[in-house]
């Protein structure tokens, strides 16, 4: 039983990642056209971008993508609740505990789920920031500019791709890149 609540979670965590990746990903495209009249080359290479440093990340648990954000351009991004990075232990190493049990476990992986779209705009803005050379004014600026979006389409997943597709040409969910 515990075993399949484990799995479960996990799958839930991954739908919610790929919900989020595709919403994000796809206002940023708008973002980035509406704002520096990116083109599809251009946002589709941002998208590879993303993924190094996705890989970057995953290659060690000694800091998240929010945290690598904020110490490399004084970006932080929140989850809207005022609660920083640096005060949970699932986002800054330097809060580890060492071993965790199940249940604390558990409970770590659902707090963490509520940190997925953060850790999805981090990637993108470092991404901005580390190959296209966005400073953080300019960071800020589209980060306003992405959420601006998302709140355009009421942060539902297939009217932003619908829109991303409209005034991008691009197609997130069928560019191979989720």
């Amino acid at each position: 039983m515990r075993a399949r609540y484990l799995k479960e979670l996990e799958r839930d965590m991954d739908r919610e990642l790929m919900r989020q990746c595709r919403l994000i990903y796809s206002c940023t495209a708008v973002a980035l056209k509406r704002s520096y009249n990116w083109e599809k080359r251009g946002i589709l290479k941002l998208l590879d971008l993303t993924e190094e440093i996705w890989k970057e990340c995953g290659s060690t648990i000694l800091k998240s993508l929010v945290q690598m954000l904020d110490e490399e351009t004084g970006v932080e991004i929140q989850r809207g609740d005022g609660k920083s990075w640096r005060d949970l232990v699932y986002l800054n190493a330097e809060q580890a505990v060492g071993y965790m049990t199940k249940e604390k476990w558990t409970y770590m992986r659902v707090q963490q789920k509520k940190w997925v779209a953060p850790q999805v705009t981090a990637g993108i803005l470092l991404a901005l920031h580390r190959k296209c050379g966005f400073d953080s004014d300019r960071i800020a600026e589209t980060y306003a500019r992405i959420l601006e979006v998302e709140e355009e389409v009421g942060y539902k997943e297939d009217r932003a791709i619908d829109l991303c597709r409209r005034e991008t040409m691009v197609n997130i969910a069928e560019e191979g890149r989720l």
